[in-house]
């Protein structure tokens, strides 16, 4: 067999680091003598999380059994997990930074077994969606536990509670391929400036947007909204009541239901429990006019809705070709 040298592009520094706590691990263990010493496994490992090399070649370059490389390398898996922040922990990082990044990738894998919800129809590819947090020179704050590939990044920040980040004050959304806003961004009660700019293909705003008392300001691709003053292009058809008892409210279609799942009522957050009202309204968000999706538990929860902003539709409705809109302005 043919062996060759190559590069992990990480710094001697990260390799110090793991090779560490693998060191501190094997003191406090009392581990008994190994075949690769403490910097030779954490190279092992950086060489496999790194490059992606399997453990086949990773055990013939190291020379050691295929078994011993997975058992290294999980070790080192876990040791690194055991030492990274959790998300309560970054909060506290994130508050003292000017802003946040947070995005979501897919991290490619062999298939496996029941290799279905790994697969990612967006990158067409088998992987894991993970969700990680940065500061603005890209230096990782946090990431986050590994999902199936399946997983929609917006389903993935809900999981992960990524709406307990109540101190964001600027939201940038710049050129999302976003299709729609999780309710829970109600939550971000000091959010002051909202930028979902040139994401063009975000067309369902939750009404919990209004929440955001302290939101004054926006950048909003406003041609492409539903309802716009320019084109008036039609609202998506909603259902004016649904039962409970007929549809299963935590498994819904998104392109049907502008959400995968409705929990709580957008007016005044209670459950919902016997039945569930979609309308449309729109209002001023900062200082653009969005499309607002609500899911109401009751009528009178929909009849305490304010007043839609002048020049657009002049109640709620539940959209639909139908709709009579307001004249396109000149």
């Amino acid at each position: 067999m043919l062996s060759y040298p190559s590069t992990i592009s990480l710094s001697s520094r990260t390799l110090n680091h793991l090779a560490d706590l693998i060191r501190q691990h094997r003191i406090q263990h009392r581990s008994r003598w190994r075949r690769l010493g403490p910097g030779r496994q954490a190279l092992l490992a950086l060489a496999h999380l790194r490059n992606g090399d399997t453990y086949t070649r990773l055990a013939a370059g190291f020379a050691v059994g295929v078994a011993t490389a997975w058992r290294n390398i999980q070790e080192a898996i876990v040791l690194l997990a055991a030492v990274a922040e959790d998300l309560a922990t970054a909060m506290r990082r994130i508050r003292q930074l000017a802003y946040a990044i947070l995005d979501g990738t897919l991290i490619p894998i062999d298939r496996v077994a029941d290799q279905k919800p790994y697969y990612s129809g967006k990158h067409k590819r088998h992987g894991v969606n993970v969700q990680v947090i940065a500061d603005a020179a890209g230096r990782l704050v946090w990431a986050s536990p590994a999902l199936p590939g399946s997983a929609h990044d917006l389903t993935a920040a809900r999981i992960h509670g990524i709406a307990q980040l109540t101190a964001v004050k600027h939201l940038v959304l710049y050129g999302t391929n976003l299709v729609r806003i999780p309710p829970e961004i109600g939550a971000m009660t000091n959010l002051e400036v909202f930028e979902p700019y040139t994401s063009h293909r975000l067309h369902w705003y939750p009404y919990e947007l209004t929440r955001c008392a302290k939101l004054a300001d926006s950048t909003v691709s406003t041609r492409v909204l539903c309802g716009n003053f320019k084109f008036r292009p039609p609202f998506p058809k909603l259902r004016p009541v649904t039962g409970v008892g007929d549809t299963d409210l935590a498994a819904l279609d998104p392109a049907v239901w502008g959400a995968d799942a409705v929990r709580t009522c957008s007016v005044c957050d209670g459950p919902i429990q016997g039945e569930l009202r979609q309308v449309w309204i729109s209002c001023l968000v900062g200082t653009d006019v969005l499309p607002l999706l609500v899911n109401a538990c009751s009528t009178a929860c929909v009849a305490a809705l304010p007043e839609p902003y002048p020049g657009y539709v002049p109640a709620s409705h539940t959209g639909g070709p139908d709709i009579v809109q307001p004249a396109v302005r000149q």
